[in-house]
């Protein structure tokens, strides 16, 4: 709730805890594992295999392209990333 007055404003806030979301790792995954990417801009029904690990973040390349499409490498950071 916010109030507004002549002097200012006053607000009250309450905070829940909630699940701990268990975030993957890159020693989570290895080469050539399928997954998914968990981002509002990829589909949740496009595929991609793993092709190489790096320190931080880990090359993707999709899979399930339609014929006559090229599809190519991404970088993706470990946390996004669910095991198919």
């Amino acid at each position: 709730t916010i109030r507004f007055d002549v002097n200012g404003l006053s607000a009250k806030m309450k905070a829940e805890k909630g699940e701990k979301i268990v975030r993957a790792t890159k020693n989570d995954f290895k080469v050539g594992d399928i997954v998914g990417i968990t981002h509002k801009k990829v589909s949740p029904n496009d595929e991609f295999k793993i092709i190489k690990i790096n320190s931080k973040n880990i090359k993707v390349v999709k899979i399930n392209v339609p014929s006559g499409n090229i599809a190519g490498e991404i970088r993706v950071s470990p946390s996004l990333l669910v095991k198919k």
